[in-house]
């Protein structure tokens, strides 16, 4: 009893009393006890209007919309109400001005979407939807150095800098380096970004056409005759060659300054070059099955009799001969991927004579 009664004593005089005995103790904590009640009653009281405002406004919010939720006719106009607003939102024209008109009013757009979606809640308790991104126009990596010619203001101080497209207007993003301390020690350190957007973005006009703008400067990029524009599965402006939509090609933003005559031969490149890869890939495989090539096998390629026969006099090759994968392709002349059908048809010819354990001299 007697160390409880010291406690209540200690706490007093924690408290600022000047009790020394327990009978005093008790009477300063009662009257302590009392203030905190009281001060608590009068702070419930001035709270109670504001309280009452908050519940009174949640009651009458949103009238519609909980009107929507027992009505069923009422219900089925108020959705049809907001899916008309949601595809006011994302509509968007065709040209480019309309995409960056859009854009501009990208931030408006998606609080009403937000609103939306908060009401089509209240209604159905379904999950919101997601704004669409990408409605129109595709997005193009632009460069620094293309950037700056075309007016841009870039801040690329330290090595942490980037460069990157958006459909807003060009701006700039900085956030400061900051260092971790850790028990009065620095142990690490963030180092400061600059992030550039720079408004990088192209419309496709029609199948050849495309309308592109870099900053505020304005292009229009037309591919020629057996070559169109396209959008990939990511919405990324492609040039596709119509021979084979295999043949592609992804342009920066020095590409579309540059013109379509510069895109068409870089599509043209690739594409040799993947042919090229492509046949060495072959030729390296028949090598390691000792497969040869004749004659025979490019015309059962599909290439013509008269080009074949050309190619192997002009590179003195006999026509009944066989020669290695590796060895006719050390010779070709821009027809790599020719050479790689014809050895394709070889390889198919030897394991079909591998399969029936003879060789069909016809066929050579």
């Amino acid at each position: 009893m007697q160390i409880i009664e010291q406690k209540a004593i200690n706490l007093a005089q924690s408290l600022g009393s000047g009790a020394k005995t327990a009978r005093g103790a008790s009477r300063f904590l009662g009257e302590c006890s009392r203030q905190v009640i009281v001060r608590n009653i009068r702070a419930a009281l001035v709270a109670r209007p504001y309280w009452d405002d908050c519940i009174r406004t949640t009651r009458t919010a949103d009238p519609e919309a909980k009107r929507a939720r027992t009505d069923k006719v009422f219900r089925r106009k108020y959705l049809a109400r907001l899916r008309r607003a949601e595809k006011r939102l994302v509509r968007c024209g065709a040209d480019l001005d309309s995409a960056i008109e859009y854009a501009k009013n990208a931030d408006e757009a998606r609080a009403e979407w937000v609103e939306i979606q908060r009401l089509r809640f209240i209604v159905t308790g379904a999950t919101s939807k997601p704004f669409p991104a990408n409605h129109n126009g595709s997005l193009i990596p632009p460069c620094a150095d293309t950037a700056r010619q075309a007016g841009a203001k870039l801040v690329m101080r330290g090595r942490d800098a980037s460069v990157r497209p958006c459909r807003e207007a060009s701006h700039h993003v900085h956030v400061d380096g900051a260092t971790e301390w850790r028990n009065g020690r620095p142990r690490n350190y963030a180092r400061a970004t600059n992030d550039n957007y720079v408004r990088s973005l192209a419309v496709i006009v029609s199948d050849s056409v495309v309308d592109y703008v870099l900053h505020e400067s304005r292009y229009s990029v037309t591919l020629p005759d057996g070559q169109h524009w396209a959008l990939d599965e990511m919405r990324r402006l492609v040039a596709v060659s119509g021979a084979c939509s295999l043949d592609d090609f992804h342009p920066t933003a020095a590409d579309m300054v540059a013109g379509g005559e510069h895109i068409a031969k870089e599509l043209a490149d690739h594409r040799e070059r993947r042919h090229q890869m492509s046949a060495e890939a072959a030729a390296e495989a028949a090598d390691l099955a000792s497969i040869y090539v004749c004659l025979a096998d490019s015309l059962r390629a599909g290439n013509c009799p008269q080009g074949t026969r050309d190619f192997a006099d002009r590179h003195e090759l006999d026509h009944a001969r066989h020669y290695t994968a590796s060895g006719l392709l050390t010779i070709t002349n821009g027809e790599a991927g020719r050479v790689r059908l014809a050895i394709k048809a070889a390889t198919i010819r030897h394991n079909r004579e591998m399969a029936a354990g003879r060789c069909v001299l016809a066929d050579h």
